[in-house]
């Protein structure tokens, strides 16, 4: 929504000190390659605090191979070096769970949680609400990225994720699915629908 995603720019311009959860960005394991590619190549020049971002951030190779996770974390160390802080919340974290909930389930069952969301908006706008709760414990996330679509081929981890929702999720776990995606159940809509959770390593599927 405009109201949220004026939220996360204002947040993002902030100082540092401003923000009530500093957290320090962690680039190990397989995120590290693509973080290091990334700020090698000068694409910190591409993040601008305070600003919508509205072309394409390159993709080192390195990046494409590990998913779009690894990009925020790229993003994240580069706004902490403006002095801006923030973190879009991570698999594994309880802001992760609450978020996610929010967007398979809550968003259906009490709309009236979510003022000024939608089940399309975004997984950032959603974590922004759920900090300025301040009921879940979520650092104010960085504003998405707009990043190069790919649609998931097999042996990636977001074919096998799209796989397992069409034959089985969409059947078995049907309400933790939006009512759009029961009526058009297809590889890309359902690959889009996870980038949108930020599930499964998935990216934005690209156009047929």
């Amino acid at each position: 929504s405009k109201d949220c995603t004026a939220q996360l720019q204002q947040r993002c311009s902030e100082p540092s000190e401003a923000v009530a959860m500093p957290v320090t960005v962690s680039v190990g394991g397989k995120c590290a390659p693509c973080v290091e590619a990334f700020l090698a190549a000068g694409g910190c020049s591409e993040i601008k605090p305070g600003e919508t971002q509205t072309t394409e951030v390159s993709l080192p190779e390195q990046c494409r191979q590990v998913g779009p996770r690894c990009m925020e974390r790229a993003a994240e160390q580069c706004l902490q070096e403006q002095g801006i802080t923030c973190q879009t919340a991570t698999e594994g974290e309880s802001c992760f769970q609450h978020v996610r909930w929010a967007m398979e389930e809550g968003i259906a069952k009490h709309p009236d949680w979510y003022p000024g969301l939608e089940d399309t908006s975004d997984f950032e706008e959603f974590q922004m609400q759920e900090f300025g709760g301040s009921r879940k414990g979520c650092p104010a996330p960085c504003p998405p990225l707009i990043l190069p679509c790919h649609t998931a081929l097999p042996g990636e981890r977001c074919h096998f994720e799209v796989t397992w929702a069409m034959e089985v999720g969409l059947k078995a776990q049907s309400d933790k699915y939006p009512a759009r995606l029961l009526e058009q159940p297809t590889f890309a809509n359902v690959q889009a629908w996870l980038y949108q959770i930020h599930h499964g390593d998935c990216f934005a599927p690209c156009p047929a």
